[in-house]
């Protein structure tokens, strides 16, 4: 060929080239040799070489529920429809949507490239699974390559129960199960937030791949725990590694708190309850209650019941005395206590005695409630204490001198208050006007309800007042056990005017200390705790109402607990509807914690409560007027019972 005419060809061949839109040279165009060696004639003329199956870079991974795009074109262009294939060979992974897709090019978009979308579907395993992705045609080899799900499931436990309320000695079935299929055998471990209220039957178990969505039973128990007097939250914990914990709560209700009604055969249907007083008769293990029996004229009642409040016997004590002593209203007011004497212990109440003017009156009666006699004290001393001497009476017994005595509001003498000193049988009685002989001495109103207490270790005499003298502060006065050299104390500590209503006292034999706890009407009726030296000085006033509201420090009952280091008050809770309250403190006042100790009882049921310890079983007993049905109400409680 000449040389002019391989010229032409070179020269037509790039002007070719030069018009073709998507021409690739893989030469080296600077040369002829290198033109030459660029042209794909199959691209040209369509007839032998076939494109290339162009990929943009391929993704490893891809989070499950999230995707990632790839971009696929030809090389060169195309005289005729090619087609490739684009698929998945696991359901975890989808192209577009879809298993597979084809993807069609054309002579007006063979190397534009298509983008496709794969993405990682959600599962309900935990496990990051591998997927091919294969683009085929029939013209090139298959191109195929990795890609991992990730997944990004969270594993979870699933906890189903029936209840959620257990009583004590109850229990219930829980089941349990994985929300995802694990990929390695889980441990799962059960643990209780106390194990003094609540345990499982069972401390693990063991869910794998094949079982882990069917529920596994366990067995919740509810303990018996007799410290416990109000329901508690308790917790069982499911936990397991990289798991999140799961906490199941159970309200547990305890049978501690412990309420009755005391009726007997018939007696006690309504309005025999009223100003209740409480003994325990340590011989025999039984509770004893003295209260005013309004179904009877308002005389004198004997309920004689086990420690836990049952089997009640009921005395009327009045029966069989002389009628016109004994007789309409010659119960109020009562107070009871024990004559221990080992050959002859006896049970004495004093009352009010309406039927008497008011007097003071002495009830004894053996143990069993039987061979009761009457004592009209009042008119059994030299001076006679005549109308009125005996309002309020407070009784103890001094088991060392054998002497009973008991503090009353002489209305007889300007309500000053008295004290009456006799022989256990109610003979070789005296009075002492303590009002006025005190040091220094009070007058008119100095004596409002009054409670007593012995110190028979330093043979001391200890009674509390409101004094109407002092604009009703709380009064203390301390005598000699024979009713001797009294003296009086203001211990206000600084509380106002009518700080001192409805005293209560105590002692605090492990700080040596007297405790009088009064309705605060300086402080709206509140609780207040006034603590002093044995010796009537260095008072301290302490606010121990815990929170509680207007007039919440009514009619206290207070008893100290030595061993466990505790002042225990009760009160009639005005503004809780009159239910019984407790109050719980340190001996020193501090850390007072309220209890609202009414065991679903309503409104006024809490009237008038006298509070007892049962040491013998750890127990605490509280009778009160339940103006609900106008009976006794007798709660009982652990001593040292848990918050």
């Amino acid at each position: 060929m000449r040389a002019s005419n391989i010229m032409i060809v070179c020269y037509s061949i790039g002007l070719f080239m030069g018009c073709q839109n998507n021409f690739q040279n893989i030469g080296d165009p600077s040369s002829i040799a290198g033109l030459l060696y660029s042209v794909n004639l199959s691209s040209i003329l369509g007839e032998s070489g076939e494109p290339q199956i162009i990929v943009s870079e391929t993704p490893s991974y891809v989070r499950e529920g999230s995707s990632v795009l790839l971009g696929i074109r030809l090389s060169n262009g195309t005289k005729e429809t090619k087609q490739l294939k684009v698929s998945s060979d696991t359901s975890s992974v989808t192209i577009n949507g879809q298993s597979s897709i084809t993807l069609n090019f054309d002579t007006t978009n063979s190397t534009t490239e298509q983008t496709i979308t794969i993405k990682a579907e959600e599962d309900e395993n935990l496990i990051s699974e591998t997927s091919h992705i294969t683009i085929e045609s029939d013209w090139q080899p298959s191109i195929q390559f990795e890609i991992i799900s990730i997944d990004n499931d969270i594993q979870s436990i699933f906890v189903t129960r029936d209840v959620s309320t257990l009583s004590e000695g109850d229990d219930t079935q829980v089941k349990i199960n994985l929300a995802q299929e694990p990929s390695e055998d889980i441990n799962v471990t059960i643990s209780s937030s106390n194990s003094q209220l609540l345990n499982s039957n069972i401390s693990q178990m063991v869910f794998n791949s094949k079982d882990y969505y069917t529920p596994k039973p366990i067995t919740i128990s509810a303990l018996n725990h007799e410290l416990y007097i109000f329901d508690q939250i308790g917790k069982v914990g499911f936990h397991s590694n990289g798991i999140e914990s799961v906490n199941q709560d159970f309200t547990l209700k305890n049978n501690n708190l412990e309420f009755l009604d005391i009726t007997v055969g018939g007696i006690g249907t309504s309005h025999t309850g009223w100003y209740p007083s409480t003994a325990i008769d340590t011989i025999n293990s039984k509770l004893l209650i003295a209260t005013t029996n309004q179904d009877n004229d308002s005389k004198l009642s004997l309920f004689r019941c086990n420690l836990d409040g049952t089997n009640c016997i009921h005395t009327d004590i009045s029966a069989g005395l002389d009628p016109v002593i004994v007789g309409s209203g010659s119960g109020w007011y009562t107070s009871i206590a024990i004559d221990p004497n080992s050959s002859n212990p006896k049970i004495l109440v004093a009352t009010t005695n309406y039927s008497n003017n008011k007097k003071l009156s002495l009830f004894r009666c053996d143990l069993d409630g039987s061979n009761c006699t009457h004592t009209d004290i009042s008119s059994s001393v030299v001076p006679i204490q005549s109308t009125r001497s005996g309002e309020r009476p407070s009784l103890t017994v001094d088991v060392t001198s054998s002497k009973l005595l008991i503090s009353t509001t002489n209305y007889a003498n300007n309500k000053q208050l008295s004290l009456f000193r006799c022989d256990l049988d109610g003979s070789n009685c005296s009075h002492t006007d303590v009002s006025s002989t005190a040091t220094p001495s009070q007058g008119i109103g100095s004596g409002l309800y009054s409670k007593i207490l012995l110190d028979s270790i330093n043979s001391k005499l200890y009674i509390a007042t409101t004094n109407d003298s002092n604009n009703k502060k709380p009064a203390l006065y301390i005598c000699n056990s024979d009713a001797t050299n009294c003296n009086y104390y203001d211990i206000s500590d600084g509380q106002g005017s009518n700080s001192g209503y409805y005293p209560s006292i105590a002692i605090d034999k492990v700080s040596s200390k007297i405790l009088v706890a009064t309705q605060n009407d300086a402080n709206s009726g509140k609780l207040g705790l006034f603590r002093c030296s044995l010796d009537g000085l260095g008072c301290k006033y302490t606010d121990i109402s815990a929170g509680q509201g207007v007039d919440s420090g009514q009619y206290s009952s207070m008893l100290t607990d030595p061993i466990n280091s505790k002042i225990y008050v009760v009160t009639t809770n005005f503004e809780n509807g009159k239910r019984l309250g407790l109050f719980r403190c340190e001996l020193d006042g501090t850390n007072c914690k309220y209890y609202d100790i009414s065991a679903g009882k309503g409104d006024k049921s809490g009237w008038y409560p006298s509070m007892v310890f049962d040491d013998v079983n750890s127990k605490v007993l509280v009778v009160t007027k339940n103006d609900e049905t106008k009976r006794i109400g007798f709660y009982r409680f652990p001593l040292n019972f848990l918050d």
